[in-house]
């Protein structure tokens, strides 16, 4: 049985290309899983994004398979597309894949599939809307 990770599908679309830097390598002199995740994830939210119009989030991981590990120096590549979409949800297929800088062979590295949905658009911290209108005390202003 051949356990070679297959090559990447360029039937994707290209979402995000990123290139670890010495700063994401972890004690261990490897990059850390979770950064890759990390990335994974904001590739993940391209198209769903671009669907709603909207900011989304993740909210279910259906699968995820890791074939090998980034590299230092490598170029990563993500590439994705939309399985399912409705008002409320949309499954998206992403693979990432690497090539040492400079060199044309990518191997893939990453395959998942992700759920997103839209993210209330007022849900950065600021100001409480519920509250205008209240005193500190609780009583109403008017």
């Amino acid at each position: 049985m051949n356990t070679a990770p297959s090559a990447p599908d360029h039937s994707l679309k290209l979402v995000f290309q990123t290139m670890p830097q010495t700063v994401n390598i972890g004690p261990d002199g490897l990059l850390p899983l979770g950064w890759t995740l990390a990335m994974l994830d904001r590739a993940g939210a391209v198209l769903p994004r671009g669907h709603f119009g909207l900011p989304v989030q993740l909210v279910h991981m259906a699968s995820i398979r890791v074939h090998a590990r980034p590299q230092l120096g490598d170029l990563v590549t993500f590439r994705a597309r939309l399985l399912d979409t409705s008002r409320h949800t949309a499954q998206v297929e992403v693979q990432a894949a690497t090539a040492p800088l400079g060199h044309g062979a990518y191997e893939k590295v990453l395959h998942a599939i992700l759920d997103y949905e839209p993210h209330p658009t007022n849900a950065l911290p600021g100001p409480d809307t519920r509250t205008r209108g209240v005193k500190q005390t609780g009583e109403r202003t008017g």
